[in-house]
């Protein structure tokens, strides 16, 4: 099977979850972003992987769970608007959000909120205007520190709502339905 994805066609493989890889999504998703699956989205009985080049993506029913890829393995924007997860986040201005979708990095003058994340956790950066998470990063510093701070960058950007990442997950869940 093939997809068109960013700059041409490459081949996807799809797979069913089976059960042990369902759970173990779960145990990643629960352990490592604090989320509560159960809680707040059903508990999934079936799991999905989609593999194409240098990502994998995990798919739980039929919500974006998590991406894996040669660097990292982070929460997807869908599961943090979606499950409750103890996750560490900035909140960003409306004056930053154009900004940030467009893949800029996440600088000090544009944090109106945070919560506690230490330096290297993959953290959500949330929108102001829609109070929804819009972004994925990896925190360049601790918290407080930020705090501190009046300016220099804050936040790496590795996943925005938009980019080949999102794209290649509304591609996915086409395939999947």
């Amino acid at each position: 099977m093939f997809l068109l994805y960013q700059f041409g066609w490459v081949a996807i493989n799809i797979h069913m979850l089976s059960k042990k890889d369902l759970k173990k999504t779960i145990l990643i998703l629960e352990e490592s972003f604090g989320c509560v699956i159960q809680d707040n989205i059903k508990k999934p009985k079936k799991g999905y992987v989609v593999k194409a080049k240098d990502l994998a993506l995990y798919i739980l029913e039929t919500t974006p769970a998590i991406i894996e890829t040669s660097e990292a393995i982070i929460p997807t924007i869908h599961i943090l608007n979606t499950a409750r997860c103890d996750i560490g986040y900035v909140t960003i201005d409306e004056g930053a959000e154009p900004h940030i979708l467009n893949g800029a990095d996440i600088m000090i003058p544009g944090i109106v909120d945070l919560n506690s994340f230490r330096e290297g956790d993959i953290i959500g950066v949330k929108s102001v205007k829609h109070g929804s998470y819009i972004a994925i990063g990896k925190a360049l510093m601790d918290s407080e520190r930020i705090k501190e701070l009046d300016r220099g960058k804050a936040v790496k950007n590795i996943h925005y709502a938009g980019d080949k990442i999102w794209r290649f997950i509304i591609d996915s869940l086409k395939r999947i339905q």
